[in-house]
């Protein structure tokens, strides 16, 4: 993460820069979308568990989905 706020990297004849794994107070940002289209996906089938699905998806800000798109976004650019 610090590499990413550098204007250069140095880096030895043995290195490698591993995947940028953006997260949001530890949890990352793909199991935030996925557990989001999962949630629309099973509410269209079942609508009855709209309610189930309402109490664990309160667990992140109003914002956080498309928070959690757009860093995605940036991390593959």
């Amino acid at each position: 993460m610090i590499a990413l706020a550098c204007k250069e990297i140095v880096m030895g004849k043995h290195s490698n820069l591993g995947p940028i794994d953006p997260q949001f107070g530890g949890v990352p940002a793909h199991a935030i979308k996925e557990e989001f289209e999962r949630a629309i996906k099973d509410v269209q089938v079942a609508p009855q568990t709209a309610p189930i699905w309402q109490v664990i998806l309160s667990k992140y800000g109003p914002s956080q989905i498309s928070e959690s798109l757009k860093v995605i976004a940036w991390a593959d650019q």
